[in-house]
C-alpha cells in the first residue's frame, strides 16, 4: 500500500479536494449538468481555444481551496487563516477577516450569503452574510479538517485526519462525529442530496452513504494512490482525482470506477466539472487537463504557471478558476489570454504602421488597445484574432518600448519595439 503523497511541507492530511462545479441547488443539479452538456457540444471549438490567464491574489499565502457561486462573486482560502473575495470574477481580490490564523483547507457556499470554511485544529467557519462577519462553529475536534459539503443551509458534512466525518443537520450549530475507517484519512466529501454522498481518501479509500453521513459502505480499493479530489455531476456521474495522475470515473453511482488516462504522473489535487462532458483537473508543477468528452481523453493546458495548483472549481463551461501555491490565482474568464508572437517591423518612426501577429486577440477591437509601455495606440488599421495593424502613438519618445496587447482577457506578453 502506499504511502499517502501530500503537498503539505508537514506530510499530513491531503488538503484540496472538492473541485466541482460551484453555486448547486437541491433539485437543480442535474437539469443544469444536462443543459450545460448541450451547450458544451455548440461552444466545443471555442472554448478549448480559451486560455488561462494569471489574477492578482495580493497575497503569498499558500491558497487551497477556491469556489465561485456565479461567473462573478467567488472566495479562496488558505494559510494562516486567509480569506479572499471577489464579485468581478477575480480581477480584483479582497481579504475578509478571518477569527483564526489556522491554515484553511475548504470553502462550501451553498448560495451567495451562507458559506462554510474548514481547516487545521478542527476549525469551522461560518458566514450568513456572503464574509462580511466570519463566525468561528465547535467542531469538538483538533483534527484537521479537509473538505466541507452542505446541501442545504442545515444539512451538511466536514470530513478529516483519521477517518473523521462531521455531520450538522442545523447548519453547523452541532456536529454529530462520526468514523468512517479510522486508518485513512479522508480528503474530500460530496453530496447529490441530504441523504446520498461519498468520501475519499488516502490508500484509495471510497465509501458511500445513503442514509445522510450515519453509516457509509466501502466501495472497494480500486487503486493505492490518495484520492483527493471529487466532483459529482449527478447521482450517476463522477470523477476522483490523486496521485500519480490517478483519475478515476464512474457512470453508475460508483458501483463500478474506471481509470481514465492522463498520461501524467504527478498528484493530480482536484478537478471541476461544469457539465457532464467537459472538465478541469489540476495538481503538482502547475499541472492543468482538460477533457471535452468525460475523461475518455484529456488534454494538458498551459496554465502559464509552475507552482502547484491545489483546486479549482468552474461556474459554466466557459469559467473557471483555480489556485495553489503562494497566492497562485489562474483564471479561464470567457475570454482567451492574448499572445504575442511577433512584431513587424520592430523599429521605427512615430507615426509608423505596425503589424502584430499572435492569438487570442477578439474578432473585434471593442474596447481592447495596444499599448506602448504605458502609452495606447490611438489609430487602429486592422483588428482580427490572429494579426493587429496600428499606428505607432506621435506622443511617445525616441527609446525602446514593451508592447503588449490588452483584451477582456488580460494582458499580453511583451514584444520590443525601438522608436527611432
Amino acid at each position: 500500500m502506499e504511502t499517502s503523497t501530500s503537498g503539505r511541507a508537514d506530510g499530513g492530511v491531503r488538503a484540496t479536494r472538492i473541485v466541482r462545479r460551484c453555486g448547486r441547488r437541491t433539485g437543480e443539479r442535474l437539469t443544469v449538468a444536462l443543459s450545460l452538456a448541450v451547450l458544451v457540444v455548440c461552444c466545443a471549438f471555442c472554448d478549448t481555444a480559451l486560455g488561462w490567464g494569471v489574477q492578482r491574489s495580493g497575497s503569498v499565502d499558500d491558497l487551497w481551496s477556491v469556489i465561485f457561486v456565479n461567473a462573478k462573486v467567488g472566495w479562496a482560502v488558505g494559510a494562516n487563516g486567509r480569506i479572499l473575495h471577489t464579485d468581478d470574477g477575480g480581477r480584483q481580490w479582497s481579504r475578509q477577516v478571518s477569527p483564526t490564523a489556522a491554515t484553511l483547507r475548504h470553502v462550501c457556499f451553498v448560495d451567495s450569503l451562507n458559506g462554510w470554511i474548514v481547516g487545521d485544529a478542527g476549525a469551522i467557519l461560518r458566514t450568513t452574510d456572503g464574509g462580511a462577519t466570519w463566525l468561528a462553529q465547535t467542531s469538538n475536534t483538533d483534527r484537521i479538517l479537509a473538505s466541507v459539503d452542505f446541501w442545504t443551509v442545515d444539512d451538511g458534512w466536514a470530513v478529516g485526519q483519521s477517518g473523521m466525518v462531521l455531520v450538522t443537520g442545523d447548519g453547523g450549530k452541532t456536529w454529530t462525529p462520526h468514523t468512517v475507517d479510522g486508518s485513512v484519512d479522508l480528503e474530500s466529501v460530496e453530496f447529490v442530496s441530504a441523504t446520498h454522498g461519498w468520501v475519499c481518501g488516502t490508500y484509495g479509500a471510497i465509501f458511500i452513504t445513503d442514509d445522510g453521513g450515519g453509516t457509509w459502505q466501502a466501495q472497494g480499493w480500486i487503486v493505492s494512490a490518495t484520492l483527493a479530489g471529487m466532483t459529482f455531476g449527478d447521482a450517476s456521474h463522477g470523477w476522483l482525482v490523486g496521485s500519480f495522475g490517478t483519475i478515476l470515473a464512474t457512470t453508475n453511482g460508483g458501483d463500478s470506477w474506471t481509470r481514465q488516462e492522463s498520461d501524467v504522473a504527478v498528484h493530480l489535487s482536484g478537478s471541476a466539472f461544469p457539465s457532464l462532458t467537459k472538465g478541469w483537473a489540476v495538481g503538482a508543477g502547475g499541472m492543468l487537463l482538460a477533457t471535452t468528452d468525460g475523461g475518455a481523453k484529456w488534454t494538458r493546458t498551459e496554465s502559464n504557471t509552475t507552482r502547484w495548483l491545489y483546486d479549482v472549481c468552474s461556474t459554466d463551461t466557459s469559467h473557471a478558476w483555480a489556485v495553489g501555491q503562494r497566492g497562485t490565482i489562474i483564471a479561464q474568464t470567457g475570454f482567451p489570454t492574448p499572445r504575442i508572437v511577433s512584431l513587424s517591423p520592430t523599429s521605427g518612426k512615430r507615426g509608423a504602421v505596425l503589424t502584430i501577429l499572435g492569438r487570442g486577440f477578439g474578432g473585434k477591437r471593442s474596447g481592447s488597445i495596444v499599448k506602448f509601455g504605458s502609452r495606447p495606440a490611438v489609430k487602429y488599421l486592422l483588428w482580427s484574432t490572429t494579426k493587429i495593424k496600428c499606428k505607432v502613438p506621435l506622443t511617445v519618445k525616441t527609446t525602446v518600448y514593451q508592447v503588449k496587447v490588452k483584451t477582456a482577457g488580460g494582458l499580453s506578453n511583451a514584444k520590443r519595439f525601438k522608436v527611432k
